[in-house]
Protein backbone atom coordinates (compact mmCIF):
# COMPACT_ATOMS: atom_id res chain seq x y z
CA UNK A 1 0.00 0.00 0.00
CA UNK A 2 2.99 2.30 -0.09
CA UNK A 3 5.69 3.48 2.31
CA UNK A 4 3.83 6.63 3.34
CA UNK A 5 0.91 4.53 4.59
CA UNK A 6 2.93 1.97 6.53
CA UNK A 7 4.82 4.70 8.41
CA UNK A 8 1.70 6.21 9.95
CA UNK A 9 -0.41 3.01 9.88
CA UNK A 10 -3.90 4.56 10.03
CA UNK A 11 -6.92 2.28 10.25
CA UNK A 12 -8.32 3.45 6.89
CA UNK A 13 -6.59 5.11 3.96
CA UNK A 14 -8.02 6.60 0.80
CA UNK A 15 -6.14 5.63 -2.35
CA UNK A 16 -6.53 6.10 -6.09
CA UNK A 17 -7.12 2.93 -8.11
CA UNK A 18 -6.99 2.47 -11.87
CA UNK A 19 -9.49 -0.44 -11.92
CA UNK A 20 -12.55 1.46 -10.72
CA UNK A 21 -10.99 4.78 -11.86
CA UNK A 22 -11.76 6.46 -8.56
CA UNK A 23 -10.56 6.71 -5.01
CA UNK A 24 -11.09 3.66 -2.82
CA UNK A 25 -11.05 3.11 0.92
CA UNK A 26 -8.62 0.51 2.28
CA UNK A 27 -8.69 -1.09 5.74
CA UNK A 28 -5.08 -1.51 6.87
CA UNK A 29 -5.76 -3.27 10.20
CA UNK A 30 -8.49 -5.90 9.99
CA UNK A 31 -7.15 -9.45 9.61
CA UNK A 32 -3.71 -8.23 8.51
CA UNK A 33 -4.94 -5.32 6.39
CA UNK A 34 -5.11 -4.94 2.63
CA UNK A 35 -8.92 -4.94 2.44
CA UNK A 36 -10.78 -2.69 0.01
CA UNK A 37 -13.92 -1.32 1.66
CA UNK A 38 -16.73 -1.10 -0.89
CA UNK A 39 -19.59 -0.53 1.55
CA UNK A 40 -19.67 1.05 4.96
CA UNK A 41 -22.67 1.74 7.13
CA UNK A 42 -21.40 3.02 10.44
CA UNK A 43 -22.63 6.55 11.05
CA UNK A 44 -26.16 6.53 9.62
CA UNK A 45 -25.45 9.68 7.59
CA UNK A 46 -26.54 8.15 4.24
CA UNK A 47 -29.88 6.68 3.16
CA UNK A 48 -29.30 3.31 1.43
CA UNK A 49 -32.87 3.10 0.09
CA UNK A 50 -31.88 3.99 -3.50
CA UNK A 51 -32.67 3.21 -7.11
CA UNK A 52 -30.61 1.04 -9.48
CA UNK A 53 -28.65 3.97 -10.98
CA UNK A 54 -27.50 5.08 -7.53
CA UNK A 55 -26.20 1.59 -6.78
CA UNK A 56 -24.61 1.40 -10.22
CA UNK A 57 -22.74 4.70 -9.82
CA UNK A 58 -22.14 4.66 -6.07
CA UNK A 59 -23.07 7.17 -3.37
CA UNK A 60 -22.04 8.59 -0.03
CA UNK A 61 -18.60 9.69 1.08
CA UNK A 62 -15.49 7.64 1.85
CA UNK A 63 -15.29 9.48 5.17
CA UNK A 64 -18.82 8.41 6.16
CA UNK A 65 -21.32 5.83 4.97
CA UNK A 66 -21.07 4.86 1.30
CA UNK A 67 -21.50 2.31 -1.48
CA UNK A 68 -18.59 2.16 -3.96
CA UNK A 69 -20.86 1.44 -6.92
CA UNK A 70 -21.60 -1.73 -8.87
CA UNK A 71 -19.76 -0.53 -11.97
CA UNK A 72 -16.58 0.30 -10.04
CA UNK A 73 -16.81 -2.98 -8.13
CA UNK A 74 -17.18 -4.90 -11.38
CA UNK A 75 -14.17 -3.11 -12.91
CA UNK A 76 -12.14 -3.92 -9.82
CA UNK A 77 -13.04 -7.62 -9.49
CA UNK A 78 -13.22 -8.52 -13.18
CA UNK A 79 -9.47 -8.89 -13.72
CA UNK A 80 -8.11 -10.49 -10.52
CA UNK A 81 -9.40 -12.92 -7.90
CA UNK A 82 -10.50 -11.37 -4.61
CA UNK A 83 -11.56 -12.54 -1.17
CA UNK A 84 -14.61 -11.07 0.52
CA UNK A 85 -14.81 -10.31 4.23
CA UNK A 86 -18.03 -9.04 5.77
CA UNK A 87 -17.79 -7.48 9.23
CA UNK A 88 -20.98 -6.78 11.19
CA UNK A 89 -21.55 -5.23 14.59
CA UNK A 90 -24.76 -6.58 16.10
CA UNK A 91 -27.00 -4.28 18.19
CA UNK A 92 -25.54 -5.81 21.37
CA UNK A 93 -22.11 -4.56 20.29
CA UNK A 94 -20.84 -8.03 19.42
CA UNK A 95 -18.74 -8.13 16.24
CA UNK A 96 -18.96 -11.05 13.82
CA UNK A 97 -17.56 -11.68 10.36
CA UNK A 98 -17.74 -14.04 7.39
CA UNK A 99 -14.95 -14.66 4.91
CA UNK A 100 -15.28 -16.04 1.37
CA UNK A 101 -12.35 -17.15 -0.78
CA UNK A 102 -13.67 -16.24 -4.23
CA UNK A 103 -15.52 -12.98 -4.86
CA UNK A 104 -16.39 -11.09 -8.01
CA UNK A 105 -19.21 -9.02 -9.46
CA UNK A 106 -20.57 -9.77 -12.94
CA UNK A 107 -21.23 -7.04 -15.49
CA UNK A 108 -24.57 -5.26 -15.61
CA UNK A 109 -25.37 -7.06 -18.88
CA UNK A 110 -24.95 -10.40 -17.07
CA UNK A 111 -27.18 -9.21 -14.22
Amino acid sequence: MGDDITKTNPRYVIMSHDGPKRQILCDTHTDGGGWIVFQRRATGDVDFYRDWMSYREGFGSLTGDFWMGNEALYNLTDKDPYELRIDIRINSGQEVFARYSDFRIESESNK
